[in-house]
């Protein structure tokens, strides 16, 4: 009788979990919500001239584009190139953005870099960039 009630005990306990209903809420996920999120995602406000000057420093980047605009509120051209982090090699040659446009550099290379920029005409101007990857 106790091996029969056991075998009982153990059948029910089994049973009852698949007769209950769920307890799990539903969560509707948006498409924005899924999409891939850029992992740089920066503006930046700074003043360039006929030098190059460190725009931003990335310590690791993974075989990543980056695109770089230049805002239309920064009227004039600008230069970006992406240095190594002792500034001795450029990795990505110098690319001119037009005010109000953008430009992407492909495929560097995972590691620590530098991006850098300069006025295209070399006057001190204020300009406002955006980098993302």
């Amino acid at each position: 009788m106790k091996k029969f009630l056991t075998l009982v005990i153990v059948v029910a306990m089994f049973i009852m979990p698949l007769s209950l209903p769920a307890s799990a809420s539903t969560v509707n996920i948006t498409e924005s919500e899924t999409a891939v999120q850029p992992r740089l995602n920066e503006e930046v406000t700074l003043t360039l001239g006929d030098i190059w000057v460190d725009v931003y420093t990335e310590n690791n980047w993974l075989n990543a584009d980056l695109t770089v605009s230049n805002h239309t509120t920064s009227a004039y051209d600008v230069d970006i190139r992406i240095v190594s982090k002792d500034h001795k090699k450029t990795l990505k040659g110098s690319q001119t953005i037009e005010s109000g446009s953008s430009a992407t550099f492909y495929n560097i290379p995972s590691g620590g870099y530098i991006i850098q920029g300069r006025a295209t005409d070399g006057i001190g101007r204020e300009y406002t960039l955006s980098l993302e990857d």
